[in-house]
């Protein structure tokens, strides 16, 4: 698949860029990743003239306030194939550090393990949950081998999409959600039905430590999907 090469940007609702550099070459990995998850959380101040109500609630919210030093949350990562039925179990730790303040924690995360594992930098004085930047950045990577069109076009393409003030917030509750497909009319993966019908769905809730419910991707038709994978929170470890 030929894709467009674009540096790594804020969205598309910005005048505002954000780049690895265009002819540097990142050795370590960590260190490549540190950049992404830089760019990808951007701070909100000079990244964006607006926020719509899913950018707020991802980009500019304080997941973290209910949260405790020495504490670790915990989420159920899940992946099912429908085609070959290959299942993948596996874990995401976000430990608590460091309380700065009533809403801002210094954390660091083991996402996933194995061949799956994203080497994540520590995160010190955030108030946002980074496991929701980390998941869609395992997105991002997955659909750039899966296609070997590179992660790059595939993440700002999500980014692109949660600028679009057409997206609804869905309140049940304390629930929140939203659902988005980002390679809806997408030239460039239109022979690839588990990519233009693809759904991305993030889901939030105050009485969770760290807000964050799940984030399911669901490639394929709706009705017939290709596959899932599922980022879900599964409870506190204690102190």
């Amino acid at each position: 698949m030929n894709l467009p090469p674009r540096n790594f940007s804020t969205p598309a609702s910005t005048n505002s860029r954000c780049v690895t550099g265009n002819n540097t070459k990142v050795k370590l990995k960590s260190a490549f990743l540190a950049a992404i998850v830089t760019c990808f959380s951007v701070n909100t101040a000079t990244a964006f003239e607006e926020l719509n109500e899913p950018q707020t609630l991802i980009y500019d919210t304080s997941h973290l306030e209910k949260t405790s030093a020495g504490s670790t949350i915990a989420y159920d990562y899940a992946y099912v194939n429908n085609s070959s039925d290959e299942t993948i179990e596996d874990k995401v730790l976000l430990s608590i550090k460091k309380e700065r303040d009533d809403t801002n924690r210094d954390v660091s995360i083991i996402f996933l393990s194995d061949e799956r594992k994203l080497h994540l930098p520590d995160f010190n004085n955030r108030r946002g949950n980074p496991v929701i930047i980390g998941m869609l950045e395992h997105l991002a990577q997955t659909m750039g081998n899966e296609t070997g069109g590179g992660a790059l076009y595939f993440r700002n393409r999500i980014k692109d999409k949660l600028a679009d003030d057409s997206l609804e917030i869905v309140q049940t509750g304390d629930k929140s959600k939203f659902s988005f497909s980002p390679f809806i009319n997408d030239p460039y993966v239109a022979d690839r039905v588990a990519l233009t019908e693809s759904v991305i769905t993030i889901a939030f809730s105050d009485e969770v430590p760290g807000q964050l419910l799940s984030i399911e991707y669901v490639s394929g038709p709706s009705k017939n999907p290709e596959a899932t994978r599922k980022l879900e929170f599964s409870g506190v470890q204690p102190e």
